[in-house]
């Protein structure tokens, strides 16, 4: 429900104020499921992509500090986040995405490991292709 409501709040937003578009949405399986690897350079790529990709649930790969409490806790249990240890070989997220793959399930990842803070793209972290 969360997740969802995510979805729809963020569409309206775009919609009213920014010039955006959808592209390659075609690219989308219908069924069964995919990995999306993103670049990351804004808070609101995930719900972006959860757009692109609607009415398809989203798995995201998040950091661990955002589920340490409180308002982001919730909405990151409620919204698809699995939490992610980044300094570590966190094979705990592995397992987690792999049986979430294995269900049918898509999965959303930013190879990146955290938020570009200009814009650029940067390096892939070790491991992701695993």
């Amino acid at each position: 429900m969360v997740y969802y409501l995510t979805c729809i709040i963020t569409y309206i937003f775009l919609s009213l104020f920014c010039k955006w578009e959808i592209r390659g949405r075609h690219n989308v399986p219908k069924k069964g499921a995919f990995i999306i690897a993103s670049n990351h350079s804004s808070y609101l790529d995930p719900p972006i992509l959860a757009i692109g990709c609607f009415p398809k649930f989203l798995n995201f790969m998040g950091k661990e500090e955002l589920f340490e409490g409180g308002f982001w806790r919730w909405y990151c249990l409620n919204t698809g986040c699995i939490p992610l240890r980044r300094k570590s070989g966190d094979f705990r997220a592995m397992k987690i995405c792999i049986r979430k793959i294995k269900d049918g399930q898509p999965l959303a990842l930013f190879p990146e490991g955290e938020r570009s803070l200009d814009g650029n793209i940067g390096q892939a972290q070790p491991g992701i292709g695993f």
